[in-house]
């Protein structure tokens, strides 16, 4: 952890990322490796919008074996494959409102071939088809939270990574919950 304070949140105590040098490094937990069935939950509250503002809600390593992103006025989800093939899919153009709250998840079902993410802040789910032969790439990265292609000035609360495919009804109790 570095550069990173504790403020109240959403629920309980949040992550505030100062947009400059803040991070968060968690090491590769096993179960995640190389997974073909991941979702990964953050809730975020961006402080501020610039047009060529970038910055990364949660990746796995500096070259983004995967990656929730925000960039060009953009939300992004990203998988990379061994092949180096990637799905990438768009969560929203203006797909964040500073200073609110907002539910971002991003996960893929190799094995049914799905990739799939969801933007709370414009209530918007999407759903890539993708090879089922495809398979993620397996580095030995850590995972960065805040950090990764650029750091995020704002706060994050709940980060959550599951082992599994998360579907759409399940996707909206967690987000009904808070």
């Amino acid at each position: 952890e570095y550069n990173v304070t504790l403020v109240p949140a959403l629920v309980g105590d949040g992550m505030y990322f100062n947009g400059n040098n803040s991070c968060v490094i968690v090491p590769q937990p096993p179960i995640i490796a190389g997974a073909r069935e991941l979702t990964i939950v953050a809730w975020v509250e961006p402080i501020n919008e610039t047009y060529y503002n970038f910055w990364s809600v949660v990746s796995k390593g500096w070259n983004n074996d995967w990656s929730i992103l925000y960039g060009w006025e953009r939300l992004y989800g990203r998988v990379l494959y061994t092949d180096n093939n990637y799905t990438q899919i768009d969560l929203g153009y203006h797909g964040f409102i500073p200073n609110s709250w907002a539910m971002i998840v991003f996960g893929w079902n190799i094995n049914n071939g799905t990739v799939f993410g969801y933007n709370s802040w414009l209530n918007r789910y999407v759903v890539a088809y993708v090879n089922s032969s495809e398979q993620p790439r397996n580095t030995i990265n850590d995972i960065y939270i805040g950090c990764g292609d650029a750091v995020l000035n704002g706060v994050m609360n709940e980060v959550r990574i599951y082992n599994i495919p998360l579907s759409y009804d399940i996707i909206q109790n967690l987000y009904y919950r808070i």
